[in-house]
């Protein structure tokens, strides 16, 4: 099917450039094959040529052999792709694109396990550090293991981009693995199995963070190891917990100047987020509006005193 439609977009452009380029006759349409059937006929039936412009294309012989557009043979390496007729394995898609290409085995991206496997040890004996020599070899490798069903030929280009993956995959992997036995032992207990003794790790976790806030440590904790730390994928390197910041805010309160308090203690960011709005209902919008007037006008005047005093 992209072969097809790969055929038909070049197709639509060719006709396109021959009217903005070429000054060919502009009929509205791509199906040219129809214009030249009628134009066939009025030089059958008339002897004239009503599109002096238009080239007829059924009065050029096509060669069946030479694909110009879409999935066609080229000029690959002996050392990669072996040439010949569409090995048994094949079916449909893979066997059209292996006829295409006048190959046994077209030449595939790495996807299957086994074409991973053997990505993967290839890489662990040059040190995950390949050369281009290595990409080749590699290359020429899967050629000689292709089935047609696991494993299937490889261009160096298609080794060499798949290895920038394969590389991040690796600094994932890593990245796991540098959070230790701790995390193992985290799932093992989160799941409920009982190989690991029973341990109370997320009420002393809170504990320890409670007591790095306050300064203070309370005797069940002081007489345990501590909590079991798992630092964060982010920061493997983390020995500890860090205690969260918190952000202080002199903003008033939504009641204001009813309710004496800082939005983040009473959460008043709106008037129904305030804890304390139950004490205020009586309120009607016209009084918390002239109340925060006279407010405002008294702040005012403080801050010209003080500007008088200085």
């Amino acid at each position: 099917t992209a072969h097809f439609l790969l055929v038909i977009l070049c197709h639509r452009y060719n006709v396109k450039s021959g009217v903005r380029r070429c000054g060919h006759h502009d009929f509205g349409h791509c199906e040219l094959d129809l214009i030249d059937r009628i134009q066939i006929r009025h030089r059958e039936l008339y002897g004239v040529t009503i599109y002096p412009r238009h080239e007829n294309g059924l009065d050029f012989l096509g060669n069946e052999n030479m694909i110009s557009v879409g999935i066609g043979p080229l000029s690959y390496s002996d050392q990669h792709v072996k040439k010949g007729e569409p090995h048994a394995n094949l079916k449909g898609d893979l066997k059209f694109l292996a006829s295409q290409m006048n190959l046994e085995l077209p030449p595939l991206p790495v996807a299957s396990r086994k074409e991973i496997k053997m990505f993967t040890e290839h890489m662990i004996q040059c040190s995950g550090k390949p050369k281009e020599s290595d990409f080749i070899a590699l290359a020429h490798k899967y050629l000689v293991e292709a089935d047609g069903i696991e494993v299937f030929p490889k261009l160096p280009t298609m080794v060499r981009s798949y290895f920038n993956r394969w590389k991040k995959n690796q600094m994932i992997k890593a990245a796991k693995d540098s959070v230790g036995p701790a995390a193992k032992n985290l799932l093992l207990r989160l799941s409920g199995s009982t190989s690991a003794p029973e341990h109370h790790y997320c009420a002393e976790a809170i504990q320890a963070e409670e007591s790095a806030c306050t300064g203070s440590t309370s005797p069940q904790a002081e007489s345990s190891q501590g909590p079991m730390y798992v630092p964060p994928v982010v920061a493997a390197g983390q020995k500890s917990y860090k205690p969260a910041t918190v952000i202080r805010s002199s903003k008033r309160c939504a009641w204001a100047p009813f309710c004496k308090l800082t939005v983040d203690k009473c959460g008043g960011y709106t008037k129904s987020q305030c804890r304390f709005k139950d004490n205020f209902d009586s309120v009607t919008p016209e009084q918390l509006a002239n109340a925060k007037i006279a407010m405002r006008n008294d702040e005012k005047r403080e801050r010209k005193a003080r500007q008088r005093k200085d």
